[in-house]
């Protein structure tokens, strides 16, 4: 295992642990993986390399945890011209899964944007909203 020149002596793997486990806390809160301690301990071999790209990596680190609704259309929807899902129909989906996964699905109305900002087009099909290019996955 490597340890950042500033770590050493016995007191060492404890330290780097700690610093782990309060980066992780920091960056996902008391839901965050053990899986990230991968991801955290390469941080560890960044700030000791490359202090000033640490914050970049740390902020890419953020916005990728923070894309929880990228990671639910790919999982759940299937995204095509073609597709078209009613709203509340994705609405019901995404907060579900959401709520499963540990995270603030939001309101109504900012998904609803989100859908729009990220491509989908909000439309209606015979009096019902909804969004043109994405649709459910089937089970």
């Amino acid at each position: 295992m490597y340890f950042p020149r500033w770590f050493t002596g016995a007191d060492a793997l404890s330290a780097q642990e700690g610093l782990i486990i309060r980066l992780g806390r920091s960056l996902y809160g008391d839901r965050w993986q053990g899986d990230m301690a991968v991801a955290l301990a390469a941080l560890l071999v960044i700030a000791d390399r490359h202090t000033d790209e640490l914050e970049t990596v740390i902020r890419e680190l953020r916005a990728a945890r923070e894309d929880t609704l990228g990671r639910w259309i790919e999982e759940c929807c299937v995204v095509a011209r073609v597709n078209w899902q009613a709203g509340d129909d994705l609405w019901s989906a995404w907060k579900g899964w959401a709520e499963c996964h540990h995270e603030r699905p939001g309101t109504r109305i900012r998904f609803g944007r989100d859908m729009i900002e990220r491509g989908f087009a909000g439309t209606k099909q015979l009096g019902t909203r909804g969004h043109q290019g994405i649709a459910l996955r089937e089970l």
